[in-house]
Protein backbone atom coordinates (compact mmCIF):
# COMPACT_ATOMS: atom_id res chain seq x y z
CA UNK A 1 0.00 0.00 0.00
CA UNK A 2 1.27 3.03 -0.85
CA UNK A 3 2.40 5.34 1.72
CA UNK A 4 -0.29 7.86 0.67
CA UNK A 5 -3.07 5.70 0.65
CA UNK A 6 -2.08 4.00 4.44
CA UNK A 7 -5.31 3.54 6.58
CA UNK A 8 -4.87 3.44 10.21
CA UNK A 9 -7.94 1.39 12.55
CA UNK A 10 -8.98 2.24 15.85
CA UNK A 11 -10.55 -0.26 18.09
CA UNK A 12 -12.36 1.11 20.90
CA UNK A 13 -14.43 -0.06 23.64
CA UNK A 14 -16.76 1.60 25.91
CA UNK A 15 -19.23 1.15 28.70
CA UNK A 16 -22.74 2.38 29.58
CA UNK A 17 -25.57 2.64 32.04
CA UNK A 18 -23.21 2.29 35.03
CA UNK A 19 -20.71 -0.39 33.55
CA UNK A 20 -23.88 -2.48 32.27
CA UNK A 21 -23.90 -2.39 28.86
CA UNK A 22 -20.43 -2.69 26.43
CA UNK A 23 -20.00 -1.25 22.85
CA UNK A 24 -17.38 -1.65 20.95
CA UNK A 25 -16.17 0.38 17.95
CA UNK A 26 -13.80 1.05 14.71
CA UNK A 27 -12.93 4.20 13.11
CA UNK A 28 -10.44 4.08 9.93
CA UNK A 29 -8.57 6.72 8.66
CA UNK A 30 -6.24 8.22 6.62
CA UNK A 31 -2.88 9.14 7.74
CA UNK A 32 -4.79 12.63 7.86
CA UNK A 33 -6.88 11.81 10.03
CA UNK A 34 -9.90 12.05 7.05
CA UNK A 35 -12.87 8.94 8.26
CA UNK A 36 -13.10 6.29 5.88
CA UNK A 37 -15.46 3.64 8.00
CA UNK A 38 -16.79 3.44 11.15
CA UNK A 39 -18.65 0.36 12.30
CA UNK A 40 -19.74 -0.45 15.97
CA UNK A 41 -21.48 -3.62 17.59
CA UNK A 42 -24.64 -4.26 19.04
CA UNK A 43 -25.15 -3.36 22.78
CA UNK A 44 -24.04 -6.17 24.99
CA UNK A 45 -25.70 -6.24 28.61
CA UNK A 46 -24.49 -9.59 30.43
CA UNK A 47 -26.57 -10.75 32.50
CA UNK A 48 -26.08 -11.61 36.34
CA UNK A 49 -25.14 -15.00 36.24
CA UNK A 50 -22.75 -14.30 33.53
CA UNK A 51 -21.25 -11.56 35.42
CA UNK A 52 -21.17 -14.27 38.41
CA UNK A 53 -19.43 -16.88 36.51
CA UNK A 54 -16.91 -15.11 34.53
CA UNK A 55 -15.87 -12.54 37.11
CA UNK A 56 -12.92 -10.55 35.80
CA UNK A 57 -12.08 -12.06 33.04
CA UNK A 58 -16.05 -10.73 31.67
CA UNK A 59 -14.48 -7.41 30.42
CA UNK A 60 -11.77 -9.09 28.46
CA UNK A 61 -14.25 -11.97 26.99
CA UNK A 62 -16.37 -9.16 26.13
CA UNK A 63 -14.10 -7.38 24.76
CA UNK A 64 -12.16 -9.78 22.67
CA UNK A 65 -14.19 -12.27 21.74
CA UNK A 66 -17.94 -11.54 21.94
CA UNK A 67 -17.21 -7.72 20.55
CA UNK A 68 -13.69 -7.47 18.98
CA UNK A 69 -13.32 -10.23 16.83
CA UNK A 70 -16.38 -10.17 15.13
CA UNK A 71 -16.35 -6.05 14.61
CA UNK A 72 -12.70 -6.74 12.95
CA UNK A 73 -14.17 -9.59 10.21
CA UNK A 74 -15.99 -6.73 9.23
CA UNK A 75 -14.42 -4.41 8.61
CA UNK A 76 -14.01 -3.63 4.60
CA UNK A 77 -10.96 -1.11 4.24
CA UNK A 78 -7.60 -2.35 4.16
CA UNK A 79 -5.24 -0.85 7.25
CA UNK A 80 -1.70 -0.50 7.54
CA UNK A 81 -1.74 -0.81 11.19
CA UNK A 82 -4.58 -1.24 14.17
CA UNK A 83 -4.15 0.95 17.17
CA UNK A 84 -6.59 -0.19 20.42
CA UNK A 85 -7.40 1.46 23.58
CA UNK A 86 -6.93 -0.67 26.15
CA UNK A 87 -4.09 -3.71 26.61
CA UNK A 88 -6.93 -6.67 26.61
CA UNK A 89 -7.27 -5.80 22.97
CA UNK A 90 -3.89 -6.50 21.69
CA UNK A 91 -5.36 -10.29 21.84
CA UNK A 92 -7.31 -9.20 18.61
CA UNK A 93 -3.86 -10.07 17.16
CA UNK A 94 -4.68 -13.57 16.93
CA UNK A 95 -7.10 -12.46 14.11
CA UNK A 96 -5.20 -9.73 12.68
CA UNK A 97 -3.01 -9.64 9.58
CA UNK A 98 -1.85 -6.39 10.19
CA UNK A 99 0.36 -5.13 13.99
CA UNK A 100 -1.93 -4.25 16.12
CA UNK A 101 -0.97 -2.20 19.13
CA UNK A 102 -2.23 -0.45 22.51
CA UNK A 103 -1.25 3.34 22.54
CA UNK A 104 -1.90 5.82 25.33
CA UNK A 105 -0.12 9.17 26.05
CA UNK A 106 3.29 9.23 27.35
CA UNK A 107 3.19 9.66 30.96
CA UNK A 108 -0.42 7.89 31.24
CA UNK A 109 -0.94 4.83 33.62
CA UNK A 110 -2.22 1.67 31.91
CA UNK A 111 -5.14 0.38 33.59
CA UNK A 112 -4.70 -3.41 33.31
CA UNK A 113 -2.02 -5.39 32.62
CA UNK A 114 -3.73 -7.29 29.28
CA UNK A 115 -5.76 -10.52 29.87
CA UNK A 116 -2.50 -12.52 31.18
CA UNK A 117 -0.33 -11.04 28.19
CA UNK A 118 2.29 -9.97 28.60
CA UNK A 119 3.17 -6.97 26.78
CA UNK A 120 7.11 -6.07 24.72
CA UNK A 121 8.91 -3.34 25.67
CA UNK A 122 7.40 0.09 24.27
CA UNK A 123 8.46 2.66 22.06
CA UNK A 124 7.50 6.60 22.03
CA UNK A 125 6.35 8.33 19.04
CA UNK A 126 6.91 11.70 19.37
CA UNK A 127 4.94 14.50 17.32
CA UNK A 128 7.43 15.81 14.87
CA UNK A 129 5.75 19.48 15.14
CA UNK A 130 6.05 19.09 19.07
CA UNK A 131 1.85 20.09 18.49
CA UNK A 132 1.03 16.40 20.18
CA UNK A 133 1.71 15.03 23.19
CA UNK A 134 4.22 11.90 22.27
CA UNK A 135 2.50 8.49 22.14
CA UNK A 136 3.59 5.47 23.70
CA UNK A 137 3.02 2.47 21.48
CA UNK A 138 2.96 -1.45 22.98
CA UNK A 139 2.45 -4.62 21.35
CA UNK A 140 2.32 -8.15 22.32
CA UNK A 141 5.35 -10.02 23.32
CA UNK A 142 4.84 -12.36 21.00
CA UNK A 143 5.08 -9.99 18.09
CA UNK A 144 7.71 -7.77 18.48
CA UNK A 145 8.10 -6.91 14.88
CA UNK A 146 4.60 -5.45 15.18
CA UNK A 147 6.10 -2.17 17.55
CA UNK A 148 9.01 -1.63 14.79
CA UNK A 149 6.05 -1.16 11.64
CA UNK A 150 4.34 0.84 13.98
CA UNK A 151 6.69 3.10 14.40
CA UNK A 152 7.47 3.31 11.14
CA UNK A 153 3.50 4.21 10.50
CA UNK A 154 2.88 5.99 12.78
CA UNK A 155 5.75 8.35 12.72
CA UNK A 156 4.84 9.15 9.38
CA UNK A 157 0.84 9.82 11.02
CA UNK A 158 2.63 12.28 13.50
CA UNK A 159 3.31 14.36 10.70
CA UNK A 160 0.00 15.30 10.25
CA UNK A 161 -2.37 14.18 12.70
CA UNK A 162 -2.61 13.76 16.30
CA UNK A 163 -2.21 10.09 16.79
CA UNK A 164 -4.51 9.36 19.53
CA UNK A 165 -7.49 11.82 18.51
CA UNK A 166 -9.11 9.50 16.26
CA UNK A 167 -9.96 7.44 19.78
CA UNK A 168 -12.02 10.96 20.95
CA UNK A 169 -14.09 10.65 17.67
CA UNK A 170 -14.41 7.07 18.52
CA UNK A 171 -15.85 7.23 22.06
CA UNK A 172 -18.19 10.60 20.90
CA UNK A 173 -19.54 8.45 18.19
CA UNK A 174 -20.69 4.92 20.26
CA UNK A 175 -21.71 7.13 22.81
CA UNK A 176 -24.14 9.16 19.83
CA UNK A 177 -25.15 6.19 18.73
CA UNK A 178 -25.66 4.27 22.25
CA UNK A 179 -27.74 7.06 23.14
CA UNK A 180 -30.01 7.06 19.68
CA UNK A 181 -30.45 3.35 20.21
CA UNK A 182 -31.29 3.81 23.50
CA UNK A 183 -34.22 6.25 22.86
CA UNK A 184 -35.05 3.97 19.94
CA UNK A 185 -35.46 1.37 22.86
CA UNK A 186 -38.35 3.65 24.85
Amino acid sequence: MPEGDLRLAYVGTDSYEDGKVYRSGALIVTLSGEPREFRCTSPVRPNQLQRITYGRSLEPHVYVEVMGKPLMRALQESVALYLVDDPVLLALREIAEQPVVYARRQGTATERAGNGTSQASSILIPSPSGDFDPVVVQALESDPDDVRVASTVLAEAAKQLDILEPFDRLKLALQKVHESHELDDK
